[in-house]
Order: structure tokens, then C-alpha cells, then sequence
């Protein structure tokens, strides 16, 4: 049997924070294709997202896997970091757009 490769420790930290900056990310540019975010909207997508992350790490006690609130944590991390990145990209790409004028 092949030995896999070890990964580094906490690496998973990493992977958690990515994958929930980019679901935060994505979430927030479908939802704004929809129509203009309000408040409203960001905070209802931060809760959904958090919930999400929560329950996603309390199910894995069930098939015997850690319950690892340092995962919770990145996953919040991320996706305060990807509602950011998005705000800052939403700025950037609205004076990077021309329209034409009619």
C-alpha cells in the first residue's frame, strides 16, 4: 500500500477559510445579480453561511470524527473575509465597467 502524503498540521484551517471566503463570495455575487444587497440581505447570507458552518462541523460527531471549533472559527473567518474581498471587488469592477450612455 502507498504511503499518502502527510499534510501539514492545521492545514485544514486553511482549507476551511477558503472554501468559506469563497462560498461567502459567491453567494453574495449571485445574490447581487439578483438585485441591489441591502443590510438586510448581507446579514441573512452571513447567518445562513454561519449556521451552515456550525452544523456542517456538529454532524461530524455523529460518524465518529472531531468536533473541531477551530474549524467553526475559520469557517467564520473566511466568510468575513469573503464578504470583504467581494465588497472591495464590487467597488473595483463598477469603475472598471463602462457603460454606454443612451
Amino acid at each position: 500500500m502507498p504511503q499518502l502524503p502527510q499534510l501539514p498540521e492545521n492545514s485544514d484551517k486553511v482549507m476551511h477559510f477558503v472554501a468559506y471566503a469563497g462560498l461567502s463570495f459567491l453567494f453574495l455575487l449571485w445574490k447581487s445579480l439578483k438585485k441591489k444587497l441591502t443590510l438586510t440581505d448581507i446579514l441573512a447570507i452571513s447567518g445562513i453561511i454561519a449556521l451552515y458552518a456550525n452544523i456542517d462541523e456538529l454532524l461530524q460527531i455523529p460518524v465518529n470524527r472531531f468536533c473541531d471549533p477551530y474549524d467553526v472559527l475559520a469557517d467564520w473567518t473566511g466568510m468575513f473575509i469573503g464578504i470583504v474581498l467581494f465588497f472591495i471587488w464590487n467597488k473595483a469592477g463598477k469603475k472598471l465597467i463602462v457603460r454606454p450612455t443612451t
